[in-house]
């Protein structure tokens, strides 16, 4: 079975699936990860509603969370409050 990918990223079934039910596009996803580096280590990545609105077109008063785990899609959420949730020091913030 073939692995879709954005960019250098590859997408599991879990993301998939969770990019479906949550309605995020691939253009929302290629534009956000377009900024992000294949990291080393697990991250989670937070493109905030300022950023979303200014690089992607889209009104939205909540994150745009992606979990990255070196070069896999884990899986993306939207969440009203992020700050709550993450770590900081495993967060890369898209502002």
């Amino acid at each position: 079975m073939k692995r879709e990918r954005i960019f250098e990223f590859y997408k599991t079934e879990h993301f998939l699936l969770q990019q479906w039910e949550r309605g995020v596009e691939n253009k929302t996803l290629e534009r956000v990860l377009s900024y992000v580096k294949v990291p080393n280590t697990k991250i989670a990545v937070v493109a905030k509603p300022a950023f979303l609105a200014q690089k992607t077109k889209i009104d939205s008063k909540q994150d745009l969370i992606i979990i990255i785990s070196s070069d896999v899609l884990v899986t993306v959420y939207w969440c009203n409050h992020s700050e709550y949730l993450l770590k900081e020091n495993e967060v890369f913030y898209l502002e």
